[in-house]
């Protein structure tokens, strides 16, 4: 707990959380009660949700419908590996921008 008394951790209100204090609390976290396995699956499904998040600057040149594929690789790669994720919907969204 006196990690989180540092005031960079705070919004400029100084009494919210700042993204930064967020990830450090997550980082320890999942330190604490995940296995190596888990926080593996946890890595790659936080870069998929980043390349979600990402906004091509031309939705349809090839090198972006090349990482949309990519995507979908990772993705039914992931589900493989690990049977019990539903990716359905991240997939779904990679496999939209394709079709446009």
């Amino acid at each position: 707990m006196d990690d989180l008394r540092d005031y960079r951790y705070y919004k400029d209100d100084m009494l919210h959380p700042n993204g930064q204090m967020i990830n450090y609390i997550w980082e320890k976290f999942s330190d604490a009660y995940f296995d190596a396995e888990t926080r593996q699956i946890t890595a790659s499904l936080q870069k998929l949700v980043t390349a979600k998040n990402h906004r091509p600057f031309d939705p349809d040149s090839g090198k972006y419908l090349d990482f949309c594929r990519k995507q979908i690789n990772a993705i039914e790669k992931l589900e493989e590996r690990n049977p019990f994720l539903s990716l359905n919907d991240l997939k779904q969204f990679f496999t939209d921008r394709l079709i446009q």
